[in-house]
């Protein structure tokens, strides 16, 4: 990930406030009805999802929403809880799905923001380069770089930490990094953000970590999960 994606995806963060109150104004949503009943699994614990079959996803079904791809993409798509709602207002080729909780309102400033670039690595060198972005770029405390692990078969890395947010309200940070290999002849980089503020940190953490164990990745041409 570059320093220029970085300064891109820390403003797309930083706009999320506002999609709090500002999403279901004019702007194309899409929400759940359905709370997850299943127990979230703690991310540092997940282990590879592919054999059981929880990776395979038909769009957005079973409370599950689907981010925007590019064609012979894999397909990358996350749990929508209770209340959320799905906002295109910043959909762009870097962020694939930006969502926020309407129901807990701007002060609890709960969102989900998935993106996905280009990398000219691939691996768990990838992880090596976000570490010392979030160090450079993002004023982090607190930082915590947990065991690597795999989603839908492909090299995962979770980062937590803390950082100053808009109007210097302080950020409690899940990020989610997912290296896809050999894609078109080139690499991705899949980064799944989920983030509130750190007055509610303890509270959202059951449904921060819903969405983060919840990511899935699909091969569209296939059907089937992607493997590395």
């Amino acid at each position: 990930m570059t320093t220029r994606s970085r300064t891109k995806l820390a403003a797309a963060l930083c706009a999320t406030t506002f999609l709090l109150t500002s999403c279901s104004d004019g702007v194309e949503t899409a929400t759940s009805d359905n709370a997850t009943t299943t127990t979230a699994t703690t991310p540092t614990e997940r282990t590879d999802a592919a054999s059981a079959g929880e990776c395979s996803s038909e769009g957005d079904v079973d409370g599950y929403i689907e981010a925007n791809y590019n064609p012979g993409e894999p397909v990358f798509s996350i749990p929508l809880p209770e209340g959320w709602e799905r906002t295109t207002m910043l959909d762009s080729e870097l962020v694939r799905l930006t969502t926020a909780d309407q129901a807990g309102g701007p002060e609890k400033a709960r969102t989900a923001v998935l993106t996905v670039e280009p990398a000219e690595i691939a691996g768990t060198t990838v992880f090596d380069q976000n570490a010392d972005m979030i160090e450079t770029t993002m004023s982090p405390e607190g930082l915590v770089r947990h065991p690597e692990t795999s989603v839908c078969g492909l090299d995962a890395q979770l980062f937590s930490y803390t950082t100053a947010g808009m109007g210097g309200e302080e950020k409690a940070v899940q990020q989610l990094l997912v290296s896809v290999p050999d894609v078109a002849d080139s690499n991705l980089v899949a980064v799944l953000t989920v983030q509130s503020n750190t007055t509610d940190a303890e509270a959202f953490r059951p449904i921060a970590d819903e969405i983060v164990s919840g990511l899935r990745v699909e091969d569209p041409t296939t059907g089937q999960t992607v493997e590395s």
